[in-house]
């Protein structure tokens, strides 16, 4: 397998995001909360009670899923805001009172400089995903989810697609959920169609209110996932995270993210965005400048 590590496909991002939960007593619980981008899993303190809001805001100098980029343009002058707003319903608790099945989902709304290409209005905002999921916790450190997302561009640059995802989450104290294992199982029922699968770890170190995490994820899209005739194609992510908690309400989030990714995938990502606009492409075209070149 190539894989393509140059300049235009190494990811060097820095995200700030700041999460508000509203919590009105002293008592706290945790609850599960899902990405809109690959249906991976986290969980957040919030409140007492059975529905909390939860929000979120972000800026990047890079924005990119699953492998391909949503906005590679981004420099330190014109950098993409995500502005999320998200929400967990607890349905049921477990003989010791904790949450153990949830109905969970968020909207996330990206929005920067536009190209030339983007010429429909609202032109800033390229991309609108929402996802609502089922959560289970069957047993203590175990989170299982069921999620159906849509994924729109509100000016028009990429297609609509939409997506079921079965996701996994294991996080201990002590043992093999110190190293937080997760993993999604994810098919594209509207839009290109196939399979992405993703397996990480996220070993993380606690110091105060400081929370320091280093993610490692690879993900594979199958059955032509990226395209017609792109195949079975690999990217893979690792980075670090710095957790500050500001108080009960919110926390800062400092991130810095390398991706590395096949080199057929690089070359079916157009300079703009996601390579869906290659949906016409065949991995063959897309890679014969590659080959020719070696």
């Amino acid at each position: 397998m190539i894989f393509d590590c140059a300049a235009r496909t190494l990811l060097l991002g820095a995200t700030l995001a700041a999460a508000c939960v509203p919590a009105w007593a002293q008592k706290q619980q945790d609850v599960p909360v899902i990405d809109t981008e690959d249906a991976t899993l986290a969980s957040v303190k919030v409140g007492p009670g059975r529905l909390r809001l939860m929000g979120s805001v972000d800026v990047r100098n890079g924005d990119y899923a699953r492998g391909v980029y949503d906005d590679d343009n981004a420099d330190l002058e014109s950098l993409p805001i995500h502005a999320a707003l998200g929400f967990a319903m607890l349905l049921r608790k477990n003989s010791g009172g904790d949450g153990s099945l949830f109905l969970i989902g968020q909207s996330s709304n990206g929005f920067h400089a536009p190209t030339s290409q983007e010429r429909r209005p609202p032109r800033s905002w390229y991309e609108s995903n929402s996802i609502v999921a089922v959560a289970a916790r069957p047993a203590p450190g175990l989170t299982t989810a069921l999620a159906y997302a849509v994924k729109v561009s509100p000016n028009g640059i990429a297609p609509t697609t939409h997506e079921t995802s079965m996701s996994i989450d294991y996080v201990t104290r002590s043992g093999f959920g110190q190293w937080r294992p997760m993993g999604v199982v994810t098919r594209r029922t509207r839009g290109d169609g196939g399979f992405f699968t993703l397996v990480g770890i996220s070993p993380q170190v606690e110091a105060g209110a400081l929370t320091l995490s280093f993610p490692l994820r690879m993900g594979v899209g199958w059955s032509s996932f990226y395209g017609p005739g792109s195949g079975h194609l690999a990217s893979a992510s690792v980075g670090g995270s710095l957790d500050r908690q500001l108080n009960r309400h919110a926390t800062i989030r400092a991130q810095l993210v390398a991706l590395v990714r096949d080199a057929g995938l690089a070359a079916l990502d157009r300079p703009s965005g996601c390579c869906q606009s290659n949906a016409n492409r065949s991995l063959d075209d897309a890679t014969r400048p590659l080959r020719a070149a070696a």
